[in-house]
């Protein structure tokens, strides 16, 4: 199918474009009448078609589908009935008349992706061909006029509305030209030229900037005058609301305006002559546009339009409901604002306010949700558009749960289970100590630090608050006591005593406790890690299986009740040891009255020897030194000798050796 196949069905009867529902496609007829229409259950296609005598389109047949081009011949006329409906995607070409004979009741409605109608003869003075339209909406982007073959054609538009024109409108020498009493709504400019004909454009309401602004070909403003040979165009008793500001009304080429008597909004002409495009800011451009006297009010024959959006439209959450503000909109559109509707969504419900309401309260809504309030303004001719503002209602926290302490040193960590949040992210906590009341300020986690508690004071308890944007919630229960505690204080430094394989290691006084008692002292030899405890009351302990002769050092830690444990300096060094072993391999050897007495070295028992004890019969007869392994007795007396040796250190004198006996003669 072509491209103007559209989606309601559309298929080719004997070369000609129709329109067919869904009955037609199961076999209905669907006639195509002599003006180039097919009627179907659904609307009416138009194609390409010349219209020789008078025709009326009833409402009946809407929509009309306009697929190719209607040419009207001259003395004819087509006739839209009140209440059609005309989707036009080629223009109206006019030889003859086109009425649009809408009521307010019942307007024709009109949307337009091309200009809606152009002049189909060059006779200036064809008098049908008019294109009189009344009570219509009609909707662009399409231009109501363009610029190919649009001359000496004779427009008459009243008590309609225009919007979302995009495209330009070029009326180019019309045998007539009347706007009067229309509402344009976001059309682009109107860009007249005329032929010593009376113009007018009286009584119109013109609000609302297109998207881009106006550019029209020989100018941009809203209103363009770009010749006006013999007469003036006639510009009287309109209102420009301010959202067509800055550019509103201006002359080029050899055009010509009279704009007396218009509301601008402003009765301030230096203000209103700076909407204005004339000879005054340029002098390249053909006059000066007249627009005093200035109306101080909008005139009453201008149609009236629904209010402008609510201003300054505010939403102000609060536990499940929400406190809304606003303004009245910045013009009433012609007409007393009689009231105001309040939309919300989620939930789609809707409050009727009356018209001196400036707020109200929405309440029954669910905490955490994000609504949506659209406040609209409401009058005789309709609703404004919406005014917007969210807000998520919310309420003060719940109390956390499950709170507990434990200790620290001069401080304690509270844990808790999150606080419902009631609408609104839980931001922080508070957290407050008792005794004393003071507060600690924590963050979003569900565990907190307090300090400066004082070590052995207390007991302290702890209760937790969360907070959110809304507030402080409530406090939750007590916390179990804590008695905050660190490592013991000013252990003492140990003291040793060597011994044989051992050290007895003592301390002065006991440790501080800081905030606990001590519980147990433990003692650790280095090197090796040998170990010894005692209980809290202890002062001393021996460190057993240590190696003989190895230097040590001792530290002695104290440990506290809350698990708290600090160690002291390290000990002086220590060498465990023993007396040395008995000597062995001892010899007498007599020559004559002497003896000579020989030895092995004994094992040192882990500290140096320091020498030997010689005994004979008991009696100390030498000390040798500790290198010496033999000792000379020159003069023995006669009689028998016992000798034993002992070995010498700093521990003392180790076992005697085995006794060898000598006769001196």
């Amino acid at each position: 199918m072509g491209n103007a196949v559209r989606s309601c069905g559309l298929f080719k009867v004997a070369g000609t474009l129709v329109l067919a529902s869904a009955l037609a496609v199961a076999g209905a007829m669907v006639g195509i009448d002599g003006a180039g229409r097919a009627a179907a259950a659904d609307g009416t296609v138009v194609t390409s078609t010349i219209i020789r005598s008078d025709t009326t389109w009833p409402a009946s047949g809407s929509p009309y589908l306009v697929q190719g081009p209607v040419q009207i011949a001259a003395g004819s006329t087509l006739t839209i009935e009140a209440g059609a409906e005309v989707v036009v995607d080629s223009s109206f070409q006019l030889e003859g008349g086109l009425t649009v004979a809408g009521t307010a009741e019942a307007p024709v409605r009109i949307q337009t992706d091309v200009p809606l109608f152009q002049s189909a003869g060059t006779a200036y003075n064809e008098p049908t061909r008019q294109a009189r339209i009344r009570h219509a909406n009609i909707t662009g982007p399409g231009a109501l006029m363009g610029t190919g073959n649009s001359r000496y054609l004779g427009i008459e538009i009243t008590d309609s509305r225009i919007s979302d024109v995009s495209a330009r409108n070029y009326i180019w020498y019309p045998t007539k030209l009347v706007l009067e009493r229309n509402v344009f709504t976001r059309v682009n400019t109107l860009d007249i030229g005329t032929n010593h004909v009376a113009a007018v454009i009286r009584n119109n309401r013109f609000r609302q900037t297109p998207t881009g602004g106006f550019s029209g070909y020989n100018g941009t403003s809203q209103v363009v005058s770009w010749a006006a040979y013999g007469t003036p165009l006639l510009v009287e008793g309109n209102v420009f609301e301010t959202s067509i500001r800055p550019r509103i009304l201006e002359v080029s080429i050899d055009g010509a305006m009279d704009a007396s008597n218009n509301y601008f909004g402003s009765t301030d002409i230096t203000e209103v002559k700076g909407w204005v495009a004339d000879k005054d800011d340029n002098l390249n451009r053909p006059g000066v546009v007249d627009v005093e006297p200035l109306l101080a009010s909008p005139p009453t024959e201008v149609p009236a339009v629904e209010p402008a959006a609510p201003n300054s439209v505010t939403a102000t959450r609060g536990d499940r409901e929400a406190t809304l503000s606003w303004q009245a909109p910045g013009t009433d559109g012609g007409t007393p604002v009689t009231g105001y509707e309040v939309t919300v969504s989620p939930g789609n419900r809707t409050l009727t306010l009356p018209a001196e309401a400036t707020g109200t309260t929405v309440d029954g809504l669910t905490n955490g949700v994000a609504y949506t309030y659209a406040v609209t303004a409401v009058n005789a001719a309709g609703t404004s558009a919406a005014a917007t503002a969210t807000a998520v209602p919310a309420g003060l926290p719940g109390a956390p749960t499950n709170v507990t302490a434990s200790r620290e040193d001069g401080a304690a960590v509270v844990r808790w289970t999150a606080a419902d949040p009631n609408g609104a992210a839980v931001s922080g906590h508070v957290i407050t100590v008792e005794p004393g009341g003071a507060t600690v300020a924590v963050g979003t986690d569900t565990f907190g630090v307090v300090r400066d508690l004082v070590n052995g004071g207390g007991p302290y308890t702890f209760t937790v608050q969360a907070v959110n944007p809304v507030g402080v919630g409530s406090a939750s229960a007590a916390s179990n006591g804590v008695v905050p505690a660190g490592n013991p204080l000013q252990v003492p430094t140990p003291t040793v005593v060597r011994g044989d394989r051992s050290v007895q290691v003592s301390w002065a006084g006991a440790a501080e406790g800081n905030g606990a008692p001590i519980s147990s002292y433990v003692v650790t030899a280095s090197p090796g890690g040998a170990m010894a405890g005692t209980g809290p009351d202890g002062r001393t302990v021996r460190v057993t299986g240590l190696v003989n002769g190895r230097t040590y050092r001792f530290t002695l830690m104290a440990m506290n009740e809350a698990g708290g444990r600090s160690v002291s300096e390290p000990s002086a060094s220590v060498v465990p040891a023993t007396t040395p072993n008995r000597v062995g391999s001892v010899r007498a050897a007599r020559t004559g009255r002497k003896v000579v007495l020989t030895w092995r070295r004994p094992g040192n028992g882990g500290t140096a020897l320091i020498g030997y004890v010689v005994t004979d019969n008991g009696r100390v007869v030498g000390r040798p030194g500790a290198s010496a392994t033999r000792l000379v007795l020159p003069r023995v007396r006669s009689g028998l000798h016992s000798y034993r040796i002992g070995a010498v250190n700093r521990v003392g004198r180790g076992p005697w050796s085995a006794t060898v006996r000598v006769r001196v003669p």
